[in-house]
């Protein structure tokens, strides 16, 4: 709340792409007219269109005159304080130049892979989203730096292992539950239940979608070890569905009678909305999932993989929106769930850019990378001398890679080259101070073949440097992203100084701020409760006694009696102002000065609300609405900035420029 205004700046400019050229190459280009300028700066048509058309919230861009004039006045603020942070030096400060570098770097890793493999990479995974599989596993654990010995003997065991299977010595479920190192197996069965892409480790997943149901694949290897599969089944994608749900918590370690209890309560509830009572109002009143209960029980979208299978096979079960299912029993409770509407499976141009995103993020982006560097290297003038290299593996000692191993003189001298990359050298003294700081203390390989796992490894790396050292000359795009985020962090910071903070630390302006708006903090209908929370039902029938007969003597000695110091929460007093529509529960009750509304649990605990006064008409003080005044003040600091850098900058528009953009 108390940064509101700045995500609608963050929302606008900060984590959308939107692109803009300096001033001074803008004032060259004669056909790019200038819509605005601040001060001595300008910022041209070109400029301004594409930030309005890349965060327009429509696909496509509205140009209304409204629309058009609003994002300028945005657009116009957000120019103003991004000079305001230049001319205060923000850019020049070394953490801010620390973020900006980091940035970099991550920004970076998006621009160097292969974008055509990087399609086929979401082609793929769209096409395995449109169907669900579910398959049974047994995983033979193995280091993903396991020793080649090792490595044989996990993958000679479970060739055996199915080996057996196929030759009908034993069952799937049975080797799975005897000899699959999965945790779950025990439980399971080797049983995964349905999956789809981006589920599994990318290999596994590979593998499952290529087995035919009812075969048994060949080992595949994953960061988990080796694993044979059984598909079991394949159904298409049902897509994403939403429900509403009522939950009833069954407590940790419930005896069979509370058990009982919240079943007879969930029955209760469920043959109410058979009756025709509102799915809404019970979940509000009765839901015991805070997370949803104020909003009726409704849950976000989501589709296979994603909840308990018990709820979410009630779930898609129903067959109609509005169908409401019997009580659902999970390991949280019982469950009652209405369904909202149900959606397929999306066109792929519809989530093709989330997809993109999640696959860059994905070991299976590890395909394009390779292909990428090929093509680093045809673009690069990529030159290698073998003979050096054959050269340098034959010089370099037996007992390499131990801890002890050593690189002599002469490794460290020699400097005949490796490799090129438009023309610059590559030599065996930089391939050895390589290895040097990424040797490992266990031999993996044989002394030769290791050798040239880092070598390859340095030729990448050698080749991703090169290339990331040539981004800001060879991609305007990659320019673009990361002066975007760099002004993005010096308006934060900026802000942060001076408006939030200020805001925040003024306690002389906070306090003249609510006494000149302090009608806009009266309070709405409200109501000042007593809420007595009962540990059982007997202690209640004593508080409800006590409140009818309105006894302030025997209100305190019940409440110094109930309480001991072996059971100091019996009864606990709480004094609360609710506003209209804060509690479902008070909002249903009769809002009359010594109404008792008396709201039992399963568990066997009693709540009682006590309405001892209507607030009504009275102001809220700058102690219980800090957060809504802070936020207000906030909003008049940075007017009163904007209206001061607006002096020191004047803006000037071009109207009839501004004027032919309307269509």
């Amino acid at each position: 709340m108390l940064k509101s205004n700045f995500l609608t700046y963050i929302l606008i400019f900060f984590f959308t792409l939107f692109f803009y050229i300096e001033s001074s190459s803008q004032n060259s280009n004669k056909k790019d007219p200038t819509l605005f300028s601040y001060g001595s700066f300008e910022v041209t048509q070109s400029e301004f269109l594409r930030g309005y058309e890349k965060n327009a919230l429509a696909k496509k861009p509205i140009y209304t005159e409204a629309e058009l004039k609003e994002y300028l006045s945005l657009y116009i603020n957000y120019k103003l304080k991004v000079k305001a942070a230049e001319d205060e030096g923000i850019d020049t400060l070394p953490y801010i130049i620390k973020e900006i570098s980091d940035y970099r770097k991550q920004l970076a890793q998006s621009f160097l892979t292969d974008k055509n493999i990087t399609e086929k990479l979401i082609h793929e995974t769209y096409e395995r989203m449109t169907k669900e599989i579910r398959a049974s596993h047994i995983l033979i654990a193995l280091k993903e730096d396991a020793t080649p010995a090792d490595t044989l003997k996990a993958y000679n065991k479970i060739m055996a292992l199915r080996n057996n299977i196929i030759n009908g010595k034993s069952t799937f479920a049975t080797i799975a539950l005897t000899e699959s190192e999965d945790p779950n197996a025990k439980k399971n069965q080797g049983d995964l239940g349905y999956f789809t892409a981006m589920q599994m480790v990318y290999p596994f997943e590979t593998t499952a979608y290529n087995t035919a149901i009812g075969q048994i694949s060949m080992p595949v290897r994953t960061k988990f070890g080796y694993h044979i599969v059984q598909v079991n089944d394949v159904r298409p994608a049902r897509g994403e569905i939403t429900v509403q749900h009522i939950l009833l918590r069954i407590p940790e370690n419930a005896t069979p009678v509370i058990k009982a209890n919240v079943k007879k309560q969930a029955d209760s509830i469920y043959q109410l909305l058979q009756n025709g009572a509102d799915f809404n109002t019970i979940a509000k009143k009765h839901s015991e999932d805070k997370n949803t209960a104020t909003h009726g029980g409704l849950l976000p979208a989501f589709g296979t993989g994603k909840m308990i299978e018990e709820f979410e096979e009630a779930s898609f079960s129903l067959k109609n929106d509005g169908d409401i299912s019997n009580p659902i029993l999970s390991n949280l409770g019982f469950h009652i769930i209405k369904r909202v509407n149900k959606k397929e499976l999306q066109s792929l141009e519809t989530i093709k850019d989330q997809l993109k995103k999640k696959i860059e993020k994905d070991p299976r982006a590890d395909v394009s990378k390779l292909v990428y560097l090929n093509k680093l290297k045809n673009q690069n003038n990529f030159i290698e001398h073998h003979k050096n290299l054959e050269k340098l593996i034959t010089t370099i000692s037996e007992d390499f890679p131990k801890p002890n191993w050593k690189a002599d003189s002469l490794l460290l001298s020699n400097k005949e080259m490796l490799f090129t990359i438009n023309k610059k050298k590559y030599t065996q003294q930089d391939f050895i101070r390589y290895v040097i700081s990424n040797k490992t203390k266990q031999k993996p390989l044989e002394k030769n073949k290791f050798i040239l796992v880092l070598y390859d490894n340095y030729v990448a790396q050698s080749l991703l440097e090169y290339e990331n050292d040539q981004l800001e000359s060879k991609n305007t795009e990659f320019v673009m992203q990361l002066k975007e985020y760099r002004d993005g962090i010096l308006l934060f910071d900026l802000m942060e100084k001076k408006v939030w903070n200020a805001a925040s630390k003024d306690t002389i302006g906070l306090k003249a701020y609510y006494e000149n708006n302090k009608e806009k903090y009266k309070r709405p209908e409200s109501v000042k409760i007593e809420l007595y929370k009962c540990s059982n039902a007997a202690l209640a029938e004593k508080v409800k006694d006590m409140l009818r007969i309105n006894d302030p003597i025997l209100k305190k000695e019940i409440i110094a009696t109930a309480n001991t110091k072996e059971k100091p929460k019996e009864l606990q007093l709480e004094e609360i102002i609710y506003e209209k529509g804060a509690n479902n529960k008070v909002d249903d009750m009769i809002w009359n000065v010594g109404e008792t509304n008396v709201v039992p649990s399963a568990s066997g605990s009693v709540d009682i609300y006590y309405i001892s006064e209507i607030a009504t008409g009275t102001y809220k003080t700058l102690k219980d609405s800090r957060g809504f005044i802070v936020s207000g003040y906030q909003d008049q600091l940075e007017k009163d900035w904007i209206n001061n850098l607006k002096i020191k900058y004047p803006i000037k528009v071009n109207e009839s420029i501004l004027n032919s953009l309307i269509k």
